[in-house]
């Protein structure tokens, strides 16, 4: 449960495909939630194992994240909380501070 590792309930939706503006209203506007923050360790591994088993089970996904830099280029942020998105987070190479990549996802093809 994502409730062992401080996460509350998650939401693995494979039904459709958003943009990262759409999937944040989605959250807002039909769960009462907002997109997930990864503020330790234990929390990305617990997501990690959660993706997988959903993405067994279809088809690999992109999952957003609540993480931007859309205030601030190269300043990322977990858009709830406004604290700095966690360097354990990212992968090498990771973040780039181009100005079209704004959003995070954790990506199949990076694994997650």
């Amino acid at each position: 449960q994502a409730t062992w590792v401080d996460m509350g309930c998650i939401l693995l939706n494979t039904s459709a495909t958003y943009t990262w503006e759409k999937a944040n209203g989605y959250c807002q506007e039909n769960e009462n939630a907002t997109l997930v923050e990864i503020l330790t360790e234990e929390q990305l591994e617990f997501l990690h194992m959660a993706i997988t088993v959903v993405d067994d089970q279809s088809s690999k996904h992109n999952w957003w994240t609540a993480g931007t830099d859309l205030g601030v280029e190269g300043h990322w942020v977990w858009m709830r909380s406004l604290q700095t998105v966690g360097d354990f987070v990212w992968i090498t190479g990771y973040p780039k501070s181009t100005i079209g990549s704004n959003c995070m996802a954790l990506s199949a093809g990076f694994g997650y």
